[in-house]
This record gives C-alpha cells, sequence and structure tokens, in this order.
C-alpha cells in the first residue's frame, strides 16, 4: 500500500458540523473542536512533519480553510498500514464499535515520559476542503 491509512470516499453519512457541534454542548470531549480542526487540516494541506506539538495557525490562515458545505462524513473503520520489525507489510483496522483501542509511539523523547501513547477512538471522519 502507497498510503498510510485508508477511509472511504463515501459520503452516505453526513453530519452537519455546526448541528453536531451544538447537539454536544457542554461536553469538554468537543471543546475548540472546530479550531482543533481547522489546525489539523493546515498540518496537513502545508504538509508539515508531526512532531508531538501541537501547532495554533492564526485566526487568519485557519479562515483560509474552507469545509464543503460545513459537513464531515462519518465513517465506520480506518484502515492502517504499517511496516512490521521484520519488514512485513501488515494493516490494522481500527471501528470505533469493536476494535477502538489504539496505541502510538510517544514524540516525548525524555525518560520521564512513556514511549507510547494509548487512545480509544470514539470517531472517525473525512471533510472535503
Amino acid at each position: 500500500p502507497s498510503h498510510h491509512y485508508h477511509i472511504a470516499e463515501s459520503s452516505w453519512m453526513p453530519v452537519d458540523i455546526p448541528g453536531w457541534l451544538n447537539s454536544l454542548a457542554g461536553d469538554r470531549a468537543i471543546q475548540d473542536f472546530f479550531d482543533h480542526l481547522k489546525d489539523h487540516l493546515l498540518e496537513h494541506i502545508l504538509e508539515v512533519d508531526y512532531t508531538g506539538n501541537v501547532l495554533s495557525f492564526s485566526d487568519g490562515d485557519c479562515d483560509n480553510v474552507v469545509i464543503s458545505q460545513n459537513v464531515m462524513y462519518k465513517h465506520q473503520t480506518l484502515r492502517v498500514n504499517y511496516t512490521m520489525y521484520n519488514l512485513c507489510q501488515e494493516q490494522d483496522t481500527i471501528n470505533p464499535h469493536t476494535h477502538a483501542d489504539i496505541m502510538l509511539l510517544s514524540h516525548e523523547t525524555d525518560s520521564l515520559h512513556h514511549p507510547y501513547w494509548y487512545a480509544c477512538v470514539v470517531w472517525i471522519f473525512h471533510v472535503n476542503v
């Protein structure tokens, strides 16, 4: 596989972003979601290598990111391609309902931090920008 991950391009589960955020008002998990989303999208558009540091772009930069129809598309799965220690190619499927727990290599390199980050995937979305 030539790409690190794969999400289907389907658009059969559209989610209106403003409506979705209003339905979750008060939930700390989505605090500043839209700002973080635009920062994340800008990192990818500008092809910024991830170093573990959270980047924040200016409001002007973020205003240039236009999400088509303010809609994101929900998906059931995300497939991740990776190379194992023996150089064999593998693929894992992340599904928020059945295989949601993930482990990532940490970018925190000092001895005070654990070498891995652990997370639980709650949703999988894509947007058209």
